[in-house]
């Protein structure tokens, strides 16, 4: 699960329901005496998603990089802990990595994989389970180190705004691949700073507002951004009570927006800043280019911002004008679409990762058609022919996303239809899919209300 907020928006943690599974251990005829919890923790930056398991037996579906699984209850006996991870290329699974602990009564472990892809590890992180009392109004923080670049660090927690150098630090020296000592402290609004170990001055990160809740014992760790979010490094915080843990961005970084242009019937396009309508945030931006990652400066209220959409040269004429919210952050793909000639445009904002997969594409499909009709899309194999009752994705209506697979690496036709009359309304175009490549594919208006077309956005910068 991932929590995302505009800036000076407080992030609350330990609101969520915990999932438990209960199971018991095949291999051992053992009494457990009691009962302890796990999570897995995905901290290995080259791997689109993992899979952890207990024995042979998944715990949920695959837990994308900076995310942790649900926090799940186990027998106190002893079991082998694996993950696994399935090639966006061949589709086979390979056991990355195992590990055999005798899980203790009333400890909570947390299993990190990490490492590189080509010499995966698992980190086991221990610390007892505290059972709070219902008038309690403290929590207990324990903070781990998995970033490859950040060296040892220290932690401080903080009123928004601090200076670390004026503070005393959480947590002091924390090396690579290892944890601290539970500490406890009061609820509280604060920010996170991370700072190289005995160095105030510089800081690595600075979190968002957070409001730590009471009765809860959360896990905070460091990991590298990887261009997953904006900035150089976030914080993964999980906990008995938060299920499968959220991230935390560094409050400093701007949210990156890249825009595309699916307008054929308004030609090239400047977008401005409607506040500075002389110096266009992008100009010229021609139908079917993408440009690279742009900063968009941080709005009035809560990270919003106007924009202003027109003819490329002409400032005069407005082709659309509104206000959009901009994760902090987060990156963005924005689409201009729509038929100048009707009146008849939108801008649409997707949140998207901008991180590549080391061995297959990432690929998302969007229709971005304003028309009512809904569409479906079929990716076709060479030599195969269309059968319409197998769409990759169905019945889906103008200004909506598909969230992106991972593909391997082959080359594919792509045909669009109408889902109420299996009428071809743009294809086949053959595309090609690459490794560590990151596309999308969209299929837009045309002056024609019975036709469509499909722009492929390649590529998409990481």
């Amino acid at each position: 699960m991932r929590l995302n907020f505009t800036v000076r928006r407080p992030l609350i943690l330990g609101t969520l329901a915990v999932a438990f599974f209960a199971t018991g251990c095949t291999d051992t005829p053992d009494e457990a005496d009691g009962r302890g919890t796990i999570r897995g923790l995905h901290a290995l930056p080259e791997l689109s998603a993992a899979t952890f398991l207990i024995e042979e037996t998944r715990t949920q579906d695959p837990i994308n990089y900076l995310s942790a699984t649900a926090t799940a209850e186990f027998d106190a006996l002893t079991y082998d802990f694996n993950f696994d991870y399935t090639s966006g290329q061949t589709r086979e699974t390979t056991r990355l990595a195992s590990t055999e602990v005798a899980i203790a009564v009333n400890t909570s472990y947390t299993f990190v994989l990490h490492g590189t892809a080509a010499a995966p590890q698992i980190t086991v992180l221990d610390a007892p389970i505290r059972v709070f009392d219902a008038a309690d109004t403290v929590l207990e923080l324990w903070f781990a180190n998995f970033s490859t670049q950040a060296g040892a660090i220290d932690i401080y927690l903080g009123e928004e705004g601090f200076d670390p150098a004026a503070s005393t630090p959480l947590a002091t020296n924390v090396a690579p691949t290892t944890s601290t000592s539970v500490i406890e402290i009061e609820g509280q609004l604060s920010e996170f700073v991370v700072t190289p170990a005995g160095d105030p001055t510089t800081i690595l990160m600075r979190s968002e507002a957070t409001t730590l809740a009471a009765q809860d014992t959360l896990l905070v760790t460091l990991l590298d951004s990887a261009n997953e979010v904006n900035g150089d490094y976030v914080l993964s915080v999980s906990g008995e009570s938060i299920g499968g843990g959220v991230f935390v961005v560094d409050d400093r970084a701007l949210p990156t927006v890249q825009f595309s242009n699916a307008s054929p019937a308004s030609g090239a396009i400047d977008i401005y800043r409607t506040s500075d309508l002389t110096t266009p945030l992008v100009a010229d931006l021609a139908v079917g280019a993408i440009t690279p990652p742009i900063e968009i400066p941080e709005g009035d209220d809560l990270g919003t911002l106007e924009l202003t959409f027109t003819p490329a040269g002409n400032v005069g004429v407005v082709l659309e004008q509104e206000e959009y919210s901009f994760l902090n952050g987060r990156n963005a793909l924005g689409l201009f679409v729509g038929r100048q000639s009707e009146d008849n445009t939108a801008f649409v904002q997707f949140q998207i990762g901008r991180r590549p997969f080391f061995d297959a594409t990432q690929f998302g499909l969007y229709n971005a058609i304003l028309d009512t009709a809904r569409v479906d899309f079929y990716l076709i194999e060479e030599d195969e022919t269309l059968e319409t009752d197998n769409p990759r994705a169905g019945n889906l209506p103008g200004l909506t996303p598909v969230d992106p697979v991972t593909l391997p690496p082959e080359t594919l036709d792509v045909v669009v239809t109408d889902s109420s009359t299996d009428v071809v309304l743009a294809g086949p175009l053959e595309l090609t899919l690459l490794p560590a490549e990151i596309i999308r594919v969209v299929l837009i208006d045309t002056a024609n209300p019975a036709q469509a077309e499909i722009v492929v956005l390649r590529p998409l910068s990481p």
